[in-house]
């Protein structure tokens, strides 16, 4: 066996004896030893699951695009314009390539228009949960229900401070020294 895995082994033991000392203060009565976290119920995963079921699609779709891009740069030294793989778009550019490019490029826009119809299904599927709600100022639906999503227990946390740090609505810092930058929420 090699030394890394060996080490690695060490480290488990090790860890695996920090925790079981932990869990016997904490039932000690040492309530600081560990701290409880909230498991969501079967509803709230499934809640959850839609916003990053939507959110792996809208990766897909921009990746794909990318490696369309990119494939028609590597062969022809042109670009294609944003939302290339649209039927209107698709049908003018596919024009404009070469034989060997547009076969390479028709599967992959049949896909990008497969993952937007069902990035659309997923945002209506959201949107509907909150459809009767009234939105907040400046919150549009999906926002909403992608935001209650996430957080499911609003009820869970002290104050707006807990809740900004949680939803990651809260300005950056870049510090060093004297020297102190707020910047802005990261998005």
């Amino acid at each position: 066996m090699g030394r890394c895995l060996e080490r690695q082994r060490k480290k488990d033991r090790s860890v695996g004896v920090e925790v079981g000392l932990r869990l016997a203060r904490w039932r000690e009565g040492r309530r600081g030893e560990l701290k409880p976290i909230r498991i969501p119920s079967a509803e709230e995963q499934e809640r959850r699951e839609l916003g990053r079921q939507r959110e792996f699609f809208k990766r897909e779709v921009r990746r794909l695009e990318n490696h369309g891009r990119a494939l028609r740069i590597e062969f022809e030294h042109e670009t294609l314009p944003g939302g290339w793989a649209g039927p209107r778009k698709w049908k003018r550019l596919a024009l404009e390539c070469s034989p060997f490019v547009r076969e390479q490029l028709q599967p992959i826009a049949r896909e990008i228009r497969s993952n937007k119809a069902e990035l659309t299904r997923l945002s209506e599927l959201i949107e509907a949960r909150v459809a009767e709600e009234r939105l907040p100022q400046g919150l549009g639906a999906l926002t909403l229900a992608l935001v209650e999503g996430e957080v499911c227990d609003w009820q869970r946390f002290r104050g707006r401070k807990a809740i900004g740090s949680y939803t990651g609505c809260c300005p950056s810092e870049h510090s060093s020294g004297g020297v102190q930058r707020f910047g802005h929420i990261p998005g």
